[in-house]
């Protein structure tokens, strides 16, 4: 599947779709407009009582040229507190608030995007919409407001010129055509490239984030130099085409330059020639030789607020592709149960499920039951579907053919708070939040008491070594819980799971990971769990489900046979097979363990 979404849409489209956010702010917006206006009237004063200071001082009318010039003075101060007044304060706070917005409600459809998204983008692209997508937009509002201003200020001053002198006004009319024709090239070409440059940002964006995310392994592997090879070839590849950016731009850039120059060492002439024969005075001519600027940065202004909004666009669009739901969507939940009420006592029903990883499929017209308080193990070879159907029981993946039902009731009936509620994963390599231990575990369960959570990981049996922690339940973890070992992780994880007393609980590999003495620990706290709920344990590690009520051993996506512990020795060569490997395994770590030393 393609990963570039396309769309008919323009990027323009997009951009202003995106002004939605401003909604909300009416009354910041409106002052960002008055100071706009205000901006514009003061800034028409300059030319006319710069003029007026000229002309003063060729007549050589004191009181006249003191006059102009402190009103000169008193409208550039009044403009200069205006323009930090109004817009100033408006402006950025406006750009604060939208950027809080739209981070916020791209975050909430990330967390609510299909699992396969995730599949197909890597997390270094949605970092990157989240963090510099949202805050570019966000700058580029203000930025655009910024220029509005900016134009009305200019137009204002182009009036005054063509008042002034309509020969003049003229050619700075000229100028502005010619100069325009520059901007215009270069903005488009601009655009071309920029998209090519952002492609390229977000791969050495992507690459980064894999490494920090898995640099103890790179060390543990010892593969820093051929990881700072690639990490070489990605920021040379970035280099390549952000030099190639940049020296396309610097010419255009000077072209444009160039162009405005001869169009001002034409004025001159034409200016003399304009007071020779009568037709402008001095201090007109030289107020608008002055003040021209203004014409040609309209065109700047003007060419800088669709540079904005193609922008804005380009941004805005990848953020509507997140918000939006990518190729894959949203996770389809109705809103409300469409149900009155699930039985106490719960029951799990699969028939004749099937699924596929893009042409892979990995069950096969799968069907099984669990009764109410039965503890339940799934084993197998790796690729036999174990996990998945684990997947498709909490519609991390949609179910695609067959069906799941869990006390009577299809899952495809459930609101995504009762299903996830009703089911708790523990997964085979949890996340642990950079929080303490007592804020990773209320996240589960706000609610919850100290007597409560305490008692949760007694039961995981991990509060003793809590309490050996100079800070104790307060504890900070760090990222990924890097304070922890795998087996108190996984305890953590579990204590997670009691405290959020789900009727349905899943040990997805928990314990593949760990030694022996983890092991044991974690199998004592999955056996502490009482008959009143349904466990289902997933398994490399048979000693650890030797006490199932049933053991479902699967094969190519489907239940090859079933039965208990013993029954599966007696009955299933396969099965016996990876035990007797598995207790051979560990006789020889236990050889190693108790050998004694040589000297």
């Amino acid at each position: 599947m393609n990963t570039n979404i396309k769309s008919n849409k323009s990027k323009q489209y997009y951009f202003f779709k995106s002004l939605t956010y401003l909604k909300p702010y009416k009354g910041l917006g409106f002052l960002c407009v008055l100071s706009c206006v205000l901006a514009a009237a003061l800034s028409v004063a300059f030319p006319i009582f710069t003029e007026k200071t000229l002309t003063a001082f060729t007549n050589q009318d004191t009181k006249a040229l003191l006059i102009s010039a402190s009103l000169l003075l008193l409208f550039q101060v009044a403009h200069s507190v205006t323009h930090m007044a109004l817009w100033g304060n408006s402006a950025d706070k406006l750009r604060a608030k939208v950027t809080k917005d739209i981070r916020y409600n791209t975050l909430s459809s990330i967390i609510n995007l299909r699992t396969r998204n995730f599949d197909l983008y890597g997390s270094g692209r949605l970092l990157q919409v989240v963090t510099s997508d949202t805050a570019t937009l966000s700058g580029i509002y203000t930025n655009i407001v910024d220029v509005f201003m900016s134009m009305m200020a200019k137009v204002a001053v182009f009036v005054y010129i063509f008042a002034a002198n309509y020969i003049l006004g003229f050619y700075c009319l000229l100028e502005f055509a010619a100069v325009s024709l520059a901007y215009h090239f270069r903005i488009r070409t601009r655009m071309k490239d920029r998209a090519k440059l952002k492609k390229e940002h977000d791969k050495n964006t992507g690459f980064v984030n894999e490494m920090i995310r898995g640099v103890r392994d790179i060390k543990n592997y010892n593969i820093q130099d051929s990881m700072m090879d690639k990490a070489e070839e990605c920021l040379h590849n970035l280099e390549v085409v952000d030099h190639h950016f940049g020296r396309k731009q610097y010419q255009l850039f000077r072209m444009t330059e160039l162009t405005k120059s001869f169009m001002s060492f034409l004025y001159i002439p034409l200016a003399l020639l304009l007071i020779h024969y009568g037709l402008a005075t001095f201090p007109i001519a030289f107020t608008i030789y002055v003040f021209r600027s203004d014409v040609t940065g309209f065109i700047n202004w003007a060419m800088n607020s669709w540079e904005y909004i193609k922008d804005g666009g380009f941004y805005a669009e990848r953020i509507f592709n997140v918000i939006g739901g990518y190729h894959e969507g949203f996770e389809d939940f109705p809103e409300e149960d469409n149900f009155k009420k699930l039985p106490k006592q719960l029951d799990v029903k699969i028939a004749n499920l099937s699924f596929a990883y893009k042409d892979n499929l990995v069950l096969k017209n799968f069907s099984l039951s669990i009764g109410h308080g039965s503890k339940i193990a799934i084993v197998g070879e790796s690729g036999s579907g174990k996990s998945t159907i684990l997947k498709l029981l909490n519609k991390t993946y949609e179910v695609e053919r067959g069906k799941i039902f869990i006390g009577g009731f299809d899952i495809c009936d459930f609101s995504k708070d009762t299903l996830r509620n009703t089911i708790t994963i523990v997964p085979q390599d949890p996340y642990i939040f950079n929080f303490s231990i007592l804020d990773n575990l209320k996240i589960i369960n706000p609610a919850a008491s100290k007597k409560q959570i305490e008692a949760a990981c007694k039961k995981a049996q991990i509060h003793d070594f809590i309490l050996s922690l100079p800070d104790g339940y307060d504890t900070i973890l760090g990222e990924g819980g890097t304070r922890l070992s795998g087996g108190q992780k996984q305890r953590l994880a579990i204590a997670r799971a009691f405290l959020k007393n789900s009727p349905i609980l899943i040990f997805d590999e928990t314990t593949s990971a760990l030694d022996n003495e983890n092991q044991g620990k974690i199998k004592d706290a999955i056996d502490s769990i009482g008959k009143n709920k349904i466990v289902i344990i997933v398994a490399h590690r048979l000693s650890t489900i030797v006490d199932a009520d049933v053991i479902y051993f699967l094969k190519d996506g489907k239940i090859k046979t079933s039965g208990t512990h013993n029954q599966l020795l007696k009955n299933c060569k396969e099965y016996k097979r990876l035990y007797n490997h598995e207790i051979t395994k560990q006789e020889e770590v236990d050889v190693i363990e108790t050998a004694p030393l040589l000297t």
